[in-house]
């Protein structure tokens, strides 16, 4: 008969054998399309489940009788529900949707403050809130295991981990929250700012022994004492200084992120032993960012001011409420020489915030430079950042959220591309339009690019060498659909329940990552390049034809009309015998432009202002419902049983 001890070995083999199942289909799922930060933070929890495997062994041959084998396999099973629940907390998600440009902001942020690890690891964590994981990851995985059986190029693996909530966390305007505050968590972990701001001299020992008793105490806790309210004041500091450096980064978008979360999980009046209230929160944050504000920096932070404020009860929070409120000016000077960054001079950069939040009520993700005379100035982060803030709270209707997402991943490219040695853009003069053929020359497109106002062909982002001859080159982006094997007999277009998406798949590459088209497979791409027609120019979308000859062809939407906005979608198909592999931003596809009769409306179709390649909204089609009444009928048809005169 099994013991008890064979019972409890076997049961700890096989949930680690599944554990390690569940990690090895999350580990495929990811491919190639993702950094090799998640991808070796998923390594590391399969190391882990090998080694603990090898522990298991180690502790049952090496116990000296049956109640020292029991001990060890219970701490070892304890130890690895542990490890299940942080996985299930960090990785069991969608985090295919986290955008590659934010994890190379977070890493690029790392670089800057010269941290030992910049591999950036963003998750999608609990629904609600954001939460940033400083331990090391190895450590706690490990720590159990005298058998550790780690990769080597594992060995110096120390994520930067940020979980991040689906809704919230994927939205440009909630950026101030992820790189501002929760990397703030982080870089304190390695370079500890708290002991740099007085804060123990400003408390008073006889206030926080006549106000600890109102301090709430976990169940089964000895009575609060000043000593208590001495640690719940070190972690409010901690929460108030990732919050002044949000603000520090982001200027009013820092305030507005940080507000709205408040405000959305509800937490302006509710004090807890690691929380300040929202209260105090926005108080500070309205200070840290000033009284010389612009009209659009008003109107940015004008629905979250009512949250300012001080809290009267309970006793103890009100105090540190008036501790901190005296504490606001010594955390900012603080962060100012802690930083590696320059504060965001919100003023200095209004007017390209304010023309960024223009370009979004047109439909378009703004450009690279800010055209202003004489030089042209670098678009950066935090202006999209607040230009998308303050375009949502002007309640424009286009996709914000979509367009700063581009205008971000275009930022992210372009990095990457001057770090390549790549040949630097620069904006070009306004010029008149002149006479034109009805297909555009070289001259005629750079003509229409420079200009601005109706007649402008925008084209973001706009690299050199683009436009020769009579065309311009567009460049592949770095997110995909592909088809994948179904259950499904056939796809029926005027099926009302069946979904073009029960067969696609939506990939997005990391920039410099490839894709590979294998022979006589179909796969939706888009253009690198976001561009909008005035009302008297088409294009045509065409392969280059050093990629034709090879066999890659862009299958159908060649034509693009006339006031159209987005990044094109390219059908791609590998007519050749080989695969071909394919680098995001390389260019792909040309497009020559004609002139027409202007067109009176955009006449706005299916597929309005797409940031990249988007699903089949076949059943959107006007005429569907006539088609499918139309089979309806033929389907009804009995069988003629009469005879013919």
């Amino acid at each position: 008969m099994r013991t008890l001890q064979d019972t409890l070995r076997w049961t700890l083999e096989d949930r680690c054998s599944a554990f390690e199942r569940q990690i090895d289909r999350q580990r495929a799922a990811l491919g190639g399309s993702n950094p090799s930060g998640l991808s070796h933070a998923l390594d590391l929890f399969t190391a882990y489940t090998i080694s603990l495997k090898a522990e298991i062994a180690v502790a049952w041959d090496s116990a000296s009788d049956d109640s020292l084998r029991l001990t060890s396999l219970r701490i070892l099973m304890s130890h690895l529900q542990a490890c299940i629940e942080l996985y299930d907390d960090r990785f069991s998600r969608s985090y295919d949707r986290v955008p590659r440009s934010l994890i190379s902001l977070v890493e690029k942020e790392c670089a800057a403050f010269e941290l030992p690890s910049r591999e950036a690891v963003l998750t999608v964590g609990p629904p609600g809130n954001f939460a940033t994981f400083v331990a090391d990851l190895k450590s706690i995985l490990f720590k159990e295991l005298r058998t550790q059986i780690i990769p080597s190029y594992l060995a110096d693996f120390n994520p930067v981990m940020i979980a991040i909530p689906d809704l919230e966390g994927m939205r440009p305007s909630w950026q101030p929250v992820v790189v501002g505050h929760e990397l703030a968590h982080y870089f304190q972990r390695v370079r500890p700012l708290a002991n740099q701001i007085n804060l123990q001299d400003k408390l008073d020992p006889a206030r926080m022994a006549a106000i600890s008793h109102s301090l709430p105490q976990p169940f089964g806790a000895r009575p609060a004492d000043e000593r208590a309210v001495r640690q719940v004041a070190a972690r409010w500091l901690n929460e108030l200084i990732c919050d002044a450096y949000a603000v520090h980064r982001y200027g009013p978008a820092g305030v507005t992120a940080l507000c709205e979360f408040l405000e959305s999980v509800g937490s302006a009046t509710i004090s807890s032993r690691t929380h300040p209230p929202g209260c105090l929160r926005a108080l500070l944050l309205l200070r840290w960012l000033g009284q010389d504000l612009t009209p659009a920096e008003q109107r940015m932070i004008g629905p979250f001011t009512h949250l300012a404020g001080r809290l009267r009860d309970p006793a103890w929070s009100a105090y540190l409420c008036e501790v901190f409120a005296t504490l606001s000016a010594d955390i900012q000077k603080a962060i100012e020489d802690w930083s590696r960054f320059e504060p965001y001079h919100s003023r200095k950069r209004s007017r390209i915030v304010e023309w960024l939040a223009s370009e979004f009520d047109s439909g378009m993700p703004g450009r690279e430079l800010f055209p202003n005379k004489g030089t042209p100035i670098a678009v950066e982060a935090p202006d999209i950042v607040n230009a998308s803030w303050l375009a949502i709270i002007d309640e424009t209707n286009k996709p914000v959220d979509r367009l700063a997402t581009k205008a971000l991943n275009n930022l992210d490219f372009l990095d990457k591309w001057r770090e390549a040695g790549g040949d630097a853009f620069s904006a070009v003069t306004e010029t008149s339009v002149g006479p034109e053929g009805l297909v555009l020359s070289e001259a005629d497109i750079k003509t229409r690019i420079s200009l601005r106002g109706e007649y402008a062909i925008r084209v973001t982002p706009q690299l050199p060498g683009s436009v020769h001859g009579s065309s311009m080159d567009v460049r592949l982006g770095n997110q995909f659909i592909i088809f994948q094997q179904s259950a499904t007999a056939s796809f029926d277009a005027l099926h009302e329940e069946q979904d073009p998406r029960s067969m696609q798949l939506f990939v997005e590459k990391a920039w410099g990552d490839t894709f590979h088209l294998h022979p006589g497979q179909l796969v939706l791409a888009s253009t690198l390049e976001y561009i909008a027609l005035p009302a008297d120019i088409s294009a045509q979308v065409g392969t280059r034809s050093s990629y034709g000859r090879l066999g890659l062809i862009s299958a159908t939407a060649v034509q693009v009309h006339p006031m159209f906005a987005g990044c094109l979608t390219l059908e791609l198909v590998n007519l050749g015998e080989m695969p071909l592999t394919i680098t995001p931003g390389e260019r792909i596809a040309q497009l020559v432009f004609m002139k027409t009769s202007a067109v009176t409306s955009s006449e706005a179709g299916k597929y309005q202002f797409p940031t990249g390649p988007e699903f089949s909204r076949i059943h959107s089609d006007d005429e569907s419902t006539v088609l499918r009444q139309i089979r309806a009928q033929y389907r009804a048809r009995r069988p003629f049983t009469g005879r013919l005169m």
